[in-house]
């Protein structure tokens, strides 16, 4: 089946003289237009996957009569590997030939130096059940192994065990029982190892490159916007949003937000998901809107707001440095303050002495408390340097802001004291 971009799913066309699937065990994609697909005795090529789809057989049951349990496609070597619970191959994208390059199918013998880590290389590298693996962008490996996660680098195929106190700073695990063997492992885009089973998941990162290419917010923008919206539309007073049409329970899984000259069409259940401002507007009880089929949002910019969507879809926060301000503007309006905290270090890194006062007063305005205090210090820090720069800055502060041009000048005497 497929899943087109208007998600309708469909049958996909499959050539007649290609063997039909079953029981695929594990998948992967090599970005060129090609599925490879796993099951128990075979590996199989699927080609076409735009039109008719075309699969072929690339190659038999593993050595030893064992069994495929997963596969992946390295980018970094353009290596397609395959495991079995006990050894990693290379598996040729064109012959089908298979080379065990890891555990004991391993015929190659190669050395490998020993480092803070325990690590064996090729033959002498041990496997105990290997459930899954998937390939980062920078060319390693990652495999669950029973309980364990393990990495693997080429070219020497040096794999060691990732232990908890080799996990990166930030790194999460969320459990309800106790661990059973994990069944998946991904990496996301944003850089974050994600391993799963039935009752766990944990998340290692950020710092891994996922294999596929992060796409352009631009890109994404295409499946969330519909058709124009029409000009005369007249926003409401509650905060900018407005009924454009329907009344009652609507029985449409998707809303049309309408900013500007343009319409977005969106799920109910992801908007109230991940968005406070839309989970308020579609409740059934308290607001009015919650059975409309469109809303319009007022006073805001479109290209802000469907960043803002693509980062409520896909996690992926994608905000040029002309449209921060308004990006964290609106994302104050929809309560998504997990944007303002993500902006946050850009907000601060692009602020100059020049800027630094009004940066200051708009931080203040949209009650930004996490990021006020930094620019005070900014401030403080170079006081001399934003005078020369703009010598009414100080003049501006204190006509509009007497609080906080107070709350300066006692941060100031509290630094000076301290000297």
């Amino acid at each position: 089946m497929r899943l087109d971009a208007s998600n309708v799913v469909s049958p996909i066309a499959i050539d007649s003289g290609s063997r039909r699937l079953n029981g695929v065990a594990a998948l992967a994609a090599d970005g060129l237009g090609n599925l490879y697909a796993a099951e128990k005795t075979c590996i199989y090529k699927l080609s076409g996957l735009a039109a008719k789809i075309t699969v072929t057989t690339l190659t038999g049951q593993a050595p030893g009569k064992a069994s495929w349990v997963g596969v992946t496609y390295n980018p970094a070597t353009g290596a397609l590997l395959a495991a079995t619970s006990t050894t990693v191959y290379s598996v040729h994208t064109g012959s089908g030939t298979v080379k065990g390059v890891a555990g004991p199918g391993n015929s190659s013998s190669v050395s490998c130096s020993s480092g803070r880590l325990q690590q064996n290389c090729g033959a002498a590298a041990s496997f105990t059940r290997i459930s899954s693996m998937t390939a980062s962008g920078y060319g390693q490996v990652y495999i669950m192994d029973d309980y364990s996660l393990r990495e693997m680098t080429a070219p020497a195929w040096h794999v060691h065990t990732i232990h908890d106190t080799d996990r990166p700073a930030g790194s999460i695990r969320f459990s309800c029982s106790s661990a059973t063997t994990p069944a998946v492992i991904a990496i996301t885009s944003t850089g974050w190892l994600a391993v799963g089973d039935w009752h766990d998941l944990v998340l290692y990162g950020p710092g891994f490159k996922s294999t596929v290419s992060a796409v352009p917010t631009s890109a994404l923008l295409r499946y969330l916007a519909s058709a124009p919206a029409p000009t005369g539309g007249e926003a409401s007073s509650n905060g900018g949003t407005a009924v454009e049409s329907g009344t009652g329970a609507s029985e449409s899984s998707v809303l049309t937000v309408r900013v500007g000259d343009r319409a977005f069409a969106a799920h109910r259940v992801l908007l109230a998901e991940r968005c406070e401002f839309f989970k308020k507007l579609l409740a059934v009880k308290g607001f009015a809107e919650s059975g409309a089929a469109e809303v319009t949002l007022g006073e805001a910019d479109p290209d802000v707001f469907g960043r803002l969507l693509a980062f409520i879809y896909w996690g992926v926060l994608d905000v040029p440095a002309t449209h921060l301000k308004a990006a964290v503007e609106l994302a104050g309006r929809l309560l998504m303050p997990e944007v303002c905290e993500l902006l946050k270090p850009r907000l601060l890194a692009a602020c100059t002495p020049a800027t630094v006062v009004s940066d200051l007063l708009w931080a203040e305005k949209y009650g930004l408390t996490g990021l006020v205090p930094l620019l005070t210090d900014f401030l403080i820090e170079h006081l001399k340097a934003a005078v020369a720069a703009a010598p009414e800055q100080v003049t501006v502060l204190t006509a509009r802001s007497p609080a906080l041009a107070a709350e300066v000048i006692r941060t100031m005497a509290r630094e000076e004291a301290r000297k």
